[in-house]
């Protein structure tokens, strides 16, 4: 049940970042993020399961803080 919840909060919080940006994911401030989040060097690539569970995580987490 809690994963049910984190991906349905996670992608709700994500959908709601995209159209608050107006779709422009791609721009120097998400390249930014992905970089910080995630690192450039693919030797230290994580695998695609964790990459996925952290996108979810911080959507989740922006869903969240609209709310307080």
């Amino acid at each position: 049940m809690r994963q049910v919840k984190q991906l349905i909060e996670g992608s709700l919080g994500l959908i709601r970042l995209a159209l608050g940006h107006g779709g422009a994911l791609r721009r120097d401030y998400w390249h930014w993020r992905r970089e910080t989040a995630f690192g450039l060097s693919q030797s230290k690539a994580i695998s695609r399961r964790s990459k996925w569970k952290a996108i979810l995580a911080f959507g989740q987490w922006s869903w969240r803080i609209r709310k307080l």
